[in-house]
């Protein structure tokens, strides 16, 4: 079968690695129960596989409750990230648009791009704030915001 995967392949996120973990170590407590023969041995090791089933069930259920992002494997927009990649857009395109044929331009074009990331809207709430600190530190680093303003003023 070439479309068949390996259960190494399907283990890529948290939950799933968790989920084969209990597997492992329930197979091998029901080896041992299975090939125990002395009766109070046997009890200890299924009340041992049935506690252990139990505290990672808690486990994953207060994971789900506390930090629901950690089972699936995905991490949050933070501000690092925002000032991260602002830093880089700013210092991609500061010397492109730094050519434009007047500084009107320039300081317009810079605006417009922190306008239009301040006003990102869609369902997820944390994107949102994401794009509302980007635009932030892209106003900080070009300081443009005070020098419009005294630009228009006069």
């Amino acid at each position: 079968m070439k479309d068949s995967k390996t259960i190494l392949e399907l283990v890529k996120t948290p939950l799933s690695f968790m989920v084969f973990f209990l597997l492992l170590v329930e197979s091998f407590f029901g080896f041992l129960i299975t090939n125990n023969d002395d009766s109070s041995e046997r009890a200890i090791l299924i009340w041992s596989s049935i506690l252990f089933f139990g505290v990672t069930l808690l486990a994953i259920l207060l994971l789900a409750v506390i930090k629901p992002e950690a089972l699936s494997g995905n991490k949050k927009w933070t501000e690092r990230f925002a000032h991260k990649l602002i830093t880089d857009i700013y210092d991609g395109l500061d010397g492109y648009l730094s050519n434009l044929p007047n500084d009107i331009e320039y300081k317009e074009a810079w605006l417009t791009t922190s306008d239009v990331l301040k006003n990102t809207y869609v369902e997820d709430k944390e994107f949102v704030v994401f794009c509302q600190t980007m635009s932030k530190e892209l106003d900080k680093k070009t300081e443009i915001r005070k020098k419009w303003e005294k630009y228009s003023n006069t």
